[in-house]
């Protein structure tokens, strides 16, 4: 993986996509080298490629967070929302994380289309453009200001996601999420 990192950075896009290509065939569980390489797929505005690589995740791992957020993201960067709307029929997340300033439809224009859709979930919505003070008064929408620091982040999401009651199945996974998440 470090050749991979290696090339990228050298700007050699072909032979970065080949390394990485060649270390999935063999590691196909390795999950940061899927992000990896989508995120050089979709850097050099290869985005249909990197639609391409999320699908392959989907079949990979499944219905999962991480080849969903795949997904999303490569639909997101294609500007089309109507399949990431879509996607939200097929399967529920928990919670969805929304930048407000995204490619093609902004974040509320998203959430204009979940409404007309009668999608009811939690969003943590990230944005620069309100602060903690004055955050939008939207029902089911948690702010979040984006900044390198993510515990507001990890605040709205812990305010988003439903507790789980004691002796629930969910709450043993909660508990795995908590133990991975970095926080002072």
């Amino acid at each position: 993986m470090a050749r991979a990192r290696w090339l990228a950075r050298e700007g050699r896009t072909a032979d970065a996509e080949s390394a990485y290509i060649s270390l999935l065939s063999s590691h196909p569980d390795l999950k940061v080298c899927w992000a990896e390489y989508f995120e050089l797929l979709r850097a050099s505005g290869r985005s249909a490629a990197a639609l391409e690589l999320a699908e392959r995740a989907r079949a990979q791992f499944g219905e999962t967070g991480f080849a969903l957020t795949l997904q999303g993201a490569a639909l997101v960067e294609l500007g089309r929302y109507p399949d990431a709307l879509a996607a939200l029929d097929r399967v529920r997340p928990d919670v969805i994380v929304l930048d407000l300033k995204m490619p093609h439809l902004d974040g509320m224009g998203f959430l204009r289309q979940m409404e007309r859709r009668g999608l009811k979930l939690p969003v943590v919505v990230c944005s620069g453009m309100f602060t903690m003070d004055s955050p939008p008064a939207i029902p089911g929408v948690f702010p979040a200001t984006k900044s390198p620091d993510l515990r507001n982040v990890w605040g709205a999401l812990e305010a988003a996601l439903p507790r789980p009651l004691e002796g629930d199945s969910s709450l043993k996974s909660r508990r795995a999420i908590d133990a991975t998440v970095w926080r002072d």
